[in-house]
């Protein structure tokens, strides 16, 4: 049961869009990243403030695939299909 959440949905910046999906009953965060440098805060942001029900966090960006120490995973955008 996977379900989009129009009102967590927000543009970060001119070059990240964060996007939450609920899909059995966790919240899935979802940034997207269109430059090589970046950060994302909002992401850390969001899962900070809905820690309790956050499954796992992802970036969507155009570098290859990584998982950060804090537990985001890091997909190039050709994995997006494998999410």
């Amino acid at each position: 049961n996977i379900r989009v959440l129009p009102h967590s949905s927000c543009r970060t910046s001119l070059s990240g869009f964060l996007a939450a999906y609920l899909i059995n009953h966790k919240i899935i965060p979802l940034e997207v990243k269109s430059t090589e440098n970046y950060r994302y805060v909002s992401l850390k942001r969001f899962s900070e403030k809905y820690e309790s029900r956050v499954g796992n966090k992802y970036v969507l960006h155009p570098r290859n695939l990584s998982i950060k120490e804090d537990g985001i995973i890091c997909l190039p955008l050709y994995m997006t299909c494998f999410l």
